[in-house]
Formats: C-alpha cells, structure tokens, sequence
C-alpha cells in the first residue's frame, strides 16, 4: 500500500529552479544569498514579468479605457487579456463565446449560444463583425431561474448538471443548450433553494456586468503583456 500511495505523491518542487526566476535573489546581503519574507508588503518579480513590463513601457505605455489612440488601444488589450487569463487559471469567470454582429461607438451586438442576440460594450477594445469573442462573467453575477430573462437582460436557456455548497453559499454548474459553440461549463450563486439536477433553466446578467474579449488566441487579446 505505501508504495501505491507512494506513486501518487507530487513531484517534489524545485526550489532552486524557482529561485533562479527571481533575479534579485542572486543578490547577496551580508554576505550570504538574499532571503526575501517581505511578500505581504511587495512582491518580487520573475524575469518573466520583469521581461513583460520592460516591453510595456518601451511598446505601448499608455492610459488603459482613455483614449482610442494606438497606444491606450494596445494597452488596455493588454490589460484585459491578462485580467482574462487570470481569470481562466483562478476559475473566477465564466466564459461564453459569441460573435459580434455588428460594433458601434462603444458597443457591439452579439449573437449568443443558442441564436439570442444581445449587446455589450466594448471597453474601448476593438472588434470587427463576424469575428468571435468571448463574454467574461464572474459566477455572482449570473441569475438563475426558470423563466426567460425579461428585455434589458441578457441570458442563454442552461442545463443543471451539478450543485455544490461551498460554505454557506450553493454554486450551480450549468451546461449551455441551444445551438451555437458549445460551452462546457457555467458557474452560478445561487440562493438556497432546491434545484435539481438535469432542471432546464435560464441564466442571465445584466449587460454592463460582463466584458467583452477577444479569443485567447487572437493578436490583439494577447497584446503586449504575455
């Protein structure tokens, strides 16, 4: 037995390979190799973001959401990539994708999973019609239901696949129905109250609570900041 148990131990990290990332800990301070155990206050950088920042400040230093010039346009794809993919390695959003039909000033409308169109603005990002984009929702602001969303809102028809309590509050995980690209999984807060399992459902939100973004892949979704 200790030895099965024994295969599934984690590899053991590499504490130095780790050190090696930070360059400031190849400093020394009173003769022997820096130990940092301020991180509460500032955190230390890896080369990476160290890497990452230099080439922001040389390439596209500029106000984020300020200005519609080249430079706060590349910075605030940027910033809303890396909030993005934050994002997707916490598990703190959800992430619908979607097609834009058609931008205005500050606005773009989109066709959802399932054919239902909808609105949401832009940030300042720019999007052509056709392309793909994904809606960025934190769980807390998705409504569940069983009636279609009223005018004002946006939503999608859902499928419950589980219910999870963490602490005193109930997360839903839903599955999108309808046509469209399929989504593999919302998550929802949902008030204490039954839901079954496989219950057909609506999830919505109000326009202004998601950001538009574009796919992972796409030029200007990773902008600078990589």
């Amino acid at each position: 037995m200790a030895s099965q148990l024994g295969t599934l131990a984690p590899p053991a990290l590499d504490v130095e390979a780790v050190r090696a990332q930070f360059p400031i800990l190849a400093t020394e301070v009173h003769g022997k190799p820096l130990v940092y155990l301020d991180s509460a206050a500032t955190a230390q950088r890896p080369e990476a973001v160290l890497a990452a920042m230099d080439r922001f400040y040389r390439e596209s230093y500029a106000s984020v959401h300020r200005g519609v010039h080249t430079l706060s346009q590349r910075a605030t794809e940027a910033y809303e990539a890396a909030r993005a993919r934050v994002a997707r390695f916490l598990g703190a959003a959800n992430l619908i994708p979607v097609v834009v039909e058609q931008v205005d000033t500050g606005r773009a409308t989109l066709r959802l999973p399932g054919g239902r169109v909808g609105e949401a603005a832009t940030g300042g990002r720019r999007f052509s019609p056709g392309a793909p984009a994904l809606l960025m929702i934190r769980p807390e602001h998705l409504l569940v239901g069983q009636a279609e969303p009223p005018p004002g809102r946006l939503g999608l028809p859902v499928t419950c696949t589980d219910s999870i309590f963490q602490g005193a509050v109930r997360r839903l995980v839903l599955r999108a129905a309808g046509g469209g690209e399929p989504i593999d999984s919302l998550e929802a807060v949902c008030p204490q109250r039954t839901v079954v399992p496989g219950a057909a459902l609506w999830a919505s939100w109000e326009p202004q609570a998601a950001r538009l973004l574009a796919p992972e892949g796409d030029e200007k979704a990773r902008g600078t900041l990589q």
